[in-house]
């Protein structure tokens, strides 16, 4: 399992990257809302609050906390909009741009995990509908100190390693490369297996 093992779970938020017609400021003030409505403790909110101390003084009249199938939480305010984020193929999906998925792509190749921070003028469900992509943050994940060396120790013993995550296929990959994990370039993203997987094949191939 990736956090925890390969890393220590501590994150840390790397920068905040504005999208079209949004500034920083409107970035800060969606992310710091919906991360302080929910009142989530996990290390993503610690990180998020860590970098964004002060929410903006909006009256919460719905929150949809984070959920491992759903994989966005948000909330809405008393205007009527509603502010999420989220991974981003599962907040924005094909409606991103060429230039946005370029631009994910080569951020989880780094290392990051993205958020994708947006909002809509409805009612937060699935699949969320009108959206408006607002921008990205970009949170690094801290490799454990020992990772390297324990991983170096398992390799050379013949035990051959395979790493889970929850995380986009792409970060967790470069995540185990910087942890000195071989053949990290051979991932699956199980959403694309089907309903009745040959695992057996799965754990020779990747």
């Amino acid at each position: 399992d990736k956090t925890g093992t390969i890393t220590t779970g501590r994150l840390i938020v790397n920068r905040v990257v504005p999208v079209g017609d949004h500034d920083a400021d409107d970035l800060a003030s969606a992310v710091s809302a919906v991360t302080f409505a929910l009142n989530d403790d996990n290390e993503t909110a610690i990180a998020i609050k860590e970098y964004f101390p002060q929410p903006p003084q909006w009256t919460v009249t719905n929150t949809v906390p984070f959920s491992s199938a759903r994989k966005w939480s948000g909330a809405t305010f008393s205007d009527g909009t509603s502010y999420f984020m989220g991974a981003p193929e599962f907040t924005f999906g094909d409606t991103l741009t060429a230039e946005n998925t370029t631009a994910i792509n080569d951020a989880a190749a780094a290392g990051y995990r993205v958020l994708a921070v947006g909002r809509t003028p409805d009612a937060l469900s699935v699949p969320l509908t009108h959206t408006d992509l607002i921008g990205f943050v970009l949170i690094a994940d801290e490799i454990r100190p020992a990772a390297m060396d324990t991983f170096t120790y398992f390799a050379g013993q013949d035990v051959q390693l395979k790493v889970i995550s929850g995380d986009n296929p792409i970060t967790v990959a470069s995540v185990a490369r910087r942890a000195g994990i071989q053949g990290t370039d051979q991932y699956v993203n199980m959403t694309t297996v089907g309903e009745q997987p040959d695992y057996d094949a799965l754990v020779r191939d990747y």
